[in-house]
């Protein structure tokens, strides 16, 4: 897959960078062009000029983050299927869920923004938004199902399919909702 970089343009960055930011902390549907050029100090024309419109620079967010996260959890379940035998589950469980957190932890950004991103990316995810980074989501979900299967063959593969996605739903809602469940 094609690992989308931030740009070298220092307007570019500073968009990114905004833009991530304002999504982490409201989601994607509350975040326009003005919030974005207003909080990164450019002009309103800057996202259009650089990428196209608000939401190439958003699916250029999404690819980003997503993709690194699915390429991590691949690598991860290929370890342990390389290892032989049956699979723990919880060592799949683990597969998923922690490339989220080694992801924002290697981020040039404050992890508590990334994650808080990173959630958001995951649980409000729209597939107009995201359909080059909804592929290599199907992809990692298609082969955690068919390792999940192995040690649950009775399961219905719809129901792997449906944890999965409460797994995700879980997850995100654990990374946006920060302190919500200590309170």
């Amino acid at each position: 897959m094609r690992q989308t970089t931030v740009p070298d343009s220092k307007t570019k960055a500073k968009l990114i960078e905004a833009a991530e930011e304002l999504l982490s902390e409201v989601g994607f549907d509350a975040v326009s062009v003005r919030d974005i050029t207003t909080k990164a100090g450019t002009n309103v024309a800057a996202v259009n000029y650089h990428f196209g419109g608000r939401d190439a620079l958003l699916a250029l967010i999404a690819q980003r983050h997503v993709a690194a996260v699915n390429e991590e959890r691949l690598a991860r379940l290929e370890v342990i299927e390389s290892l032989g035998g049956t699979p723990a589950l919880e060592d799949l469980v683990e597969a998923w869920l922690q490339p989220v957190v080694a992801h924002a932890r290697k981020g040039e950004f404050p992890e508590k923004i990334l994650l808080r991103l990173i959630g958001r990316l995951f649980g409000e995810h729209s597939g107009s938004l995201l359909p080059s980074a909804m592929d290599g989501y199907k992809n990692a979900t298609d082969r955690f199902k068919r390792s999940i299967e192995t040690i649950i063959p009775e399961l219905d593969p719809i129901v792997v399919v449906w944890r999965i996605h409460f797994l995700n739903g879980a997850m995100s809602q654990l990374l946006t909702q920060e302190g919500a469940l200590l309170q």
